[in-house]
């Protein structure tokens, strides 16, 4: 019975010859390997070469194919048709890969030039800022920016009561140039407006005695300008009302001047602002003297006017 299967496993014919094993064994090995990803993964089109080859051999090989042969080359074209769909995803994953990349460096490389952008359009600003900032200051330096000044009459002169001279103070951050004040005496005005008779309008050389324009000249920050040639006679009054304009490279500003004899001296108030169209706007300074007469409020009442003349106060 053994001597029988010995001669029949001698007899039998294998199905494959040698060639065939050997080409479908190396295609194989070469699918596997290309499907482990070594010794690299393949680009797509490789194993579509490889299946093109395989196919050649086919054809060639036509006349002597057998079954197992065809079931070889069967099995080759599905392992090598795994390879390139394998190949055709790798391949994908990365082209994703490199386009993400791409765009996360272009989104980087956008941000780096626009925060530059905005770095030089930020320091632009500054420095125009700066530059803007400089001229105003320069503009503000030469033209004299919010600064005013104010009349008092200056107390030493003031005490002899028969004479007060003005002196003119400074009052803000920037020099004053040119300031001419239009000193007029509410007092005198309305004394010649009262001798008028009625329709008789006010004429220019009427109203001069009234009126007084002192040529200040130029005053710089933190200073007082005593103008000793430009005396205010005192003359009959007890109280001067006087109404200031002045005018200086910067503009125009009023101010009004009260003095009042009071306890033995003189007393003085003062208001500075800038009118608005035709109405005063706020303060810009004001002052009074301690002992000067206030109202039930505590407040200077500027809208009193004294009798149109007053007596000469006793020394």
């Amino acid at each position: 019975m053994r001597l029988d299967m010995l001669r029949a496993a001698s007899n039998y014919r294998i199905p494959l010859s040698c060639t065939a094993a050997l080409l479908i064994s190396a295609f194989i090995v070469m699918g596997l390997s290309l499907l482990q990803g070594y010794p690299a993964i393949p680009p797509p089109g490789l194993a579509i070469g490889l299946l093109g080859a395989g196919a050649v051999i086919v054809a060639v090989r036509t006349d002597h194919l057998t079954l197992w042969e065809k079931i070889g080359w069967v099995c080759v074209a599905f392992l090598l048709f795994a390879v390139e769909i394998k190949a055709i995803y790798h391949d994908r994953d990365e082209h994703d890969k490199e386009v993400q990349a791409a765009q996360e460096r272009g989104e980087k490389n956008f941000r780096e030039i626009a925060g530059g952008i905005a770095q030089a359009i930020h320091q632009s600003q500054q420095n125009f800022d700066a530059v803007m900032s400089s001229t105003n200051n320069l503009l503000e330096f030469n033209l004299g920016g919010d600064s005013i000044c104010f009349m008092m009459l200056e107390p030493g002169v003031l005490a002899w009561k028969s004479q007060a001279v003005p002196m003119f103070t400074h009052k803000g951050k920037y020099p004053l140039y040119g300031v001419k004040a239009n000193v007029e005496d509410l007092v005198i005005m309305k004394q010649l407006m009262g001798n008028l008779g009625r329709g008789m309008g006010i004429i220019i050389a009427a109203a001069l005695p009234a009126q007084k324009i002192i040529d200040v000249g130029d005053i710089i920050p933190g200073t007082s300008s005593v103008m000793w040639n430009s005396a205010i006679p005192l003359q009959d009054h007890r109280e001067l009302v006087l109404h200031i304009i002045f005018m200086a490279r910067n503009g125009s500003w009023h101010e009004d001047l009260r003095v009042l004899f009071v306890k033995d001296k003189w007393t003085q108030a003062v208001r500075v602002y800038r009118m608005k169209g035709n109405k005063r706007g706020p303060d810009l300074f004001a002052y009074a003297d301690q002992d000067y007469p206030r109202n039930k409020h505590g407040q200077v009442d500027w809208n009193a006017m004294p009798p149109a003349t007053n007596p000469q106060p006793k020394p």
